[in-house]
């Protein structure tokens, strides 16, 4: 008769679950810790407001766990003495790698279960609707999460040989993505005057980042009480947009599962203690770590400041010396010995840095034409600018305006470089001196209609007359002004603009608040109008060197350059813009006087002023 075959041996099961009770035990201690910290709130929706937050944070603490979870439970296959004696056992491999992530499952549904239990009574007090489903839905994100991890966990700890090496391996599946992101755009992207190296990629690929997105969104609910105080007397959340990535994770999880069965059943028992138990992984492992080193040359740089006043040159030498340091580091790693230094070894970091000065030189020459990269309008669905204010063009005038102005600044192809000798040459001959503005950055971002988001950064000189007229009237445009402010991006003619006209709660222009005798519907009516009329006739561009400054004399003798005047208007507890008024901005400025900032009023400040 055939003997039955378990995939499951309750003994394993239950001594991981009692072994390494202090381990989950903790960690439940620990949530139920943090609800505590949740209930010291003074409103109650606050607690679920809160609640709807932890999954984000979630997916930072499950990075951790998971793999000290991982690593308890597989902590055999790296000691060869309990490697040998534990797989002497009369019980299969399916049957011990099936308990073990089964028990390693419990290490997180037990304590975000009690974690759920005990926040349920606690979330259906609050004033947030169905506020006891926020438990259920954290139980469901935080024990998905906490698969994915778990899951790739495991994998790392069947391609290691000992703790260490499946730290590494699970540190580079989990942040390789910005490691590549951060190299290229340190040295491959400066190369290419304009070019940004989108992060987009790496971002999709950087698992907890994906999985700190927002899970839940909340809503308040606000009435008066009967002393006219706001109050937060209700409130309800929706799904955000976190959770397509969580279930793909969710189904990665399971081929990382059957990846890591068969990788376990083919494991050799004396591959325990070696850095690797793949040792074709090797020469992928060498690069990487090389490149770690790198990397971490120039986060070093930029950490201590260094970056900034160092030259490309001496940054190359820095990025090199971090690449020999991680290649030997590595090597000494793989072979678990400082003997490294023979032939083979400068060979393989002679033939990577080849490789790298070759990706460097072939980026120098852009024989793909990257940086001179120009779309045509057809291709081009929308168009998003940055100045100092920023706005989306849909039109085929805006998109060909935009287009033109890429086009200025590549004729020119003023580098950071070149800004930053001009920068401090300047402070250099006058230290005691206000640097003067004579260059403008400018963000482009281009929406194709092949999908493609295409973005560039240029540094365009005050000089270049055709360049400037266009930043000067995109910062000034009517769009650009209230939406970029207040965030109403919906606001696109002045009868989009007029549909907000309602008695103001506040007005303030500079430091004078506008009378409550003036706080009427009529007055913000004005003020639109005003603001329209200034836009049309081109004065209200909202960077301060298009316009004509006053010097003023404060009272300590010193002299200041006065050109504009804040304007803060807060319609709503929702909605509310500010912006710059001009001395040029005729409208607003007559609007002001009839509301009672005067021009002496203005001023005032500025001729009281002691340095």
């Amino acid at each position: 008769m055939p003997s039955k075959t378990s995939f499951f041996n309750k003994t394993t099961f239950r001594k991981d679950l009692t072994r390494f009770f202090p381990l989950w035990g903790l960690y439940a201690l620990c949530l139920l810790l943090g609800l505590v910290l949740i209930m010291d709130e003074r409103e109650k929706f606050w607690i679920a407001n809160n609640f709807a937050q932890l999954p984000r944070t979630m997916a930072v603490i499950n990075l951790f766990y998971a793999l000290a979870a991982a690593a308890v439970l597989f902590g055999d296959l790296y000691n060869t003495r309990m490697c040998y004696g534990l797989h002497a056992l009369p019980l299969s491999r399916r049957s011990w790698f099936v308990s073990h992530i089964l028990s390693g499952l419990c290490f997180s549904l037990i304590p975000t279960a009690i974690m759920a239990v005990v926040a349920l009574p606690m979330l259906a007090g609050t004033p947030m609707e169905n506020g006891w489903q926020l438990s259920p839905y954290w139980f469901l994100i935080s024990n998905l999460q906490y698969l994915f991890f778990f899951s790739l966990a495991a994998f790392c700890v069947q391609c290691a040989g000992n703790w260490l090496g499946m730290a590494a391996v699970y540190g580079l599946l989990n942040f390789g993505s910005y490691i590549i992101y951060i190299l290229v755009n340190f040295l491959f992207t400066p190369l290419l005057p304009g070019v940004i190296t989108p992060s987009d990629t790496a971002n999709r690929f950087c698992p907890v980042l994906m999985l700190s997105e927002r899970y839940l969104e909340t809503e308040q609910v606000r009435t008066l009480d009967s002393k006219g105080i706001e109050q937060i007397t209700g409130g309800s959340f929706t799904m955000g947009d976190a959770w397509g990535y969580l279930l793909t994770a969710a189904a990665v999880s399971l081929v990382l599962l059957i990846g890591t069965y068969l990788l376990y059943r083919r494991r050799k028992l004396e591959s325990a203690g070696d850095f690797l138990a793949i040792r074709q992984l090797a020469p992928v492992l060498a690069v990487a770590m090389a490149l770690t080193g790198s990397v971490a040359a120039w986060i070093f740089l930029n950490a201590t400041g260094l970056g900034y006043s160092l030259g490309n040159p001496l940054l190359l030498l820095f990025a090199f010396a971090g690449l020999i340091v991680g290649w030997f580091a590595g090597q000494m790693l793989l072979r678990r010995s400082t003997r490294v230094f023979y032939l083979r070894s400068w060979a393989g970091l002679a033939i990577l840095t080849a490789a790298m000065a070759a990706g460097l030189g072939l980026t120098k020459l852009d024989v793909l034409g990257i940086a001179d990269w120009l779309p045509q309008p057809e291709e081009v669905t929308s168009v998003t600018y940055s100045f100092s204010v920023d706005d989306t063009l849909k039109d085929e005038a805006g998109i060909a305006d935009m287009i033109r102005l890429h086009s200025l600044c590549l004729e020119e192809k003023l580098t950071m470089e070149q800004v930053d000798q001009q920068r401090r040459e300047f402070f250099q001959a006058h230290p005691d001196e206000e640097y003067p503005y004579d260059y403008y950055d400018v963000y482009l971002s281009y929406y194709l209609n092949n999908g493609r988001t295409v973005r560039r950064q240029y540094y365009l000189p005050a000089t270049n007359t055709e360049g400037m007229e266009l930043i000067r009237h995109y910062s000034g445009t009517l769009p650009a002004v209230i939406g970029y402010h207040s965030g109403k991006r919906e606001i696109r003619t002045p009868e989009d603009l007029m549909k907000y006209v309602t008695k103001p709660l506040d007005i303030s222009i500079g430091n004078i608040g506008v009378a409550e005798e003036y706080l009427t519907a009529q007055t913000v009516e004005n003020l639109f109008r005003a603001i329209i009329a200034d836009c049309e006739a081109g004065n209200l561009a909202q960077i301060a060197t298009f316009h004509p400054y006053q010097e003023v004399e404060g009272k300590d003798g010193r002299t200041i350059k006065v050109n504009g005047h804040s304007l803060y208007v807060r319609l709503s507890e929702q909605t509310s813009f500010s912006l710059e008024i001009f001395l040029d901005s005729e409208n607003l400025l007559a609007w002001a006087e009839s509301v009672g900032a005067t021009e002496e009023k203005l001023m005032e400040p500025y001729y009281n002023y002691y340095g």
